[in-house]
């Protein structure tokens, strides 16, 4: 696939997905083949760096050579580190934002799920291509991963979707 993928001038990649991903070592394990199997280089990640899937992709990207993390915060980092809960999810957190070049904080919003879907439809707008990690169910709130899946949808955005309920099961949508 990266000898004639017509994705190799891409490099600008967003993730969305759910913060609890039941088959999390599994998912993480597609991830890395298909960034690895798509051969970019110096593919550049555009992250809020959340729990779950955020967290699976700047792991995989990290592991290509030349990769780079863009963080994008829907709140300053000291407001936003407060949303995880453990000890180990803020080291890791922390960790992760370390390693961004560069490290985008959005506009106050009105409220924090306004704030969250802000900072997701950013990176969708900035994207060459959205990686989501999603059972493929309809939006529970404001702001989640089918909110933002609809999103690219509408911006007509390349999109892959890794089925958090079926690693197995990764649909295309959108690429040329």
């Amino acid at each position: 696939m990266a000898n004639n993928s017509p994705l190799q001038t891409y490099r600008t990649i967003a993730v969305t997905g759910h913060r609890t991903i039941h088959h999390a070592s599994a998912i993480r394990k597609a991830l890395g083949k298909f960034l690895s199997d798509l051969g970019l280089e110096e593919p550049i990640l555009l992250t809020s760096l959340a729990e779950g899937a955020d967290r699976l992709a700047a792991h995989e990207i990290l592991r290509l050579s030349n990769a780079r993390i863009r963080a994008v915060l829907p709140f300053s980092p000291e407001e936003y580190i407060s949303d995880f809960q453990s000890s180990a999810s803020r080291n890791e957190w922390n960790h992760l934002l370390s390693l961004a070049d560069e490290i985008v904080v959005m506009p106050p919003r009105p409220t924090r799920t306004q704030a969250y879907l802000a900072a997701a439809c950013h990176i969708v707008d900035k994207c060459d291509f959205l990686l989501a990690v999603w059972d493929g169910k309809p939006a529970r709130g404001e702001g989640g991963t089918a909110e933002v899946v609809a999103y690219a949808r509408e911006q007509k955005r390349p999109l892959v979707i890794f089925d958090s309920e079926d690693p197995t099961r990764v649909v295309r949508e959108n690429w040329t």
